[in-house]
């Protein structure tokens, strides 16, 4: 019975990965539920919960949101990714996923993040919301 039981689960964790896997590749980039990049999301403009709706926004379509809070200040009128890690490549990926235009690289050491994204005034402007 226990057997049948974890065939049961590994059956239901593959077809549960396989579902996740292929919206990821059809909603974001080419990455997949292994390989996708940890985003946190940085309140840059100082709209109130403005940060956690991009990360849900973020999360329904495919991306590792793994850290919500305010940005250094609140007079960013552009949004901005920031790669924590120097992975250009990885960066012109996420780049063109989210329609975010300005990025810049930011090597932080200690990140857990890949990349950190500034939301500015031109949130509403950005691809991540349609």
């Amino acid at each position: 019975m226990a057997i049948l039981g974890g065939l049961a689960m590994a059956g239901l964790y593959g077809v549960v990965v396989d579902l996740v896997d292929k919206r990821v590749t059809e909603d974001t980039a080419s990455w997949s539920i292994d390989t996708r990049p940890l985003i946190e999301v940085r309140n840059g403009c100082g709209e109130a919960g403005l940060a956690a709706r991009i990360k849900a926004r973020l999360l329904d379509r495919g991306f590792d949101v793994i850290h919500t809070g305010n940005a250094d200040d609140f007079s960013y009128g552009k949004s901005i990714l920031i790669d924590l890690k120097g992975n250009r490549a990885g960066l012109r990926d996420v780049q063109e996923a989210l329609g975010c235009r300005a990025a810049i690289l930011q090597k932080e050491p200690d990140a857990i993040a890949d990349y950190a994204l500034i939301v500015g005034r031109d949130y509403r402007e950005i691809r991540w919301l349609k």
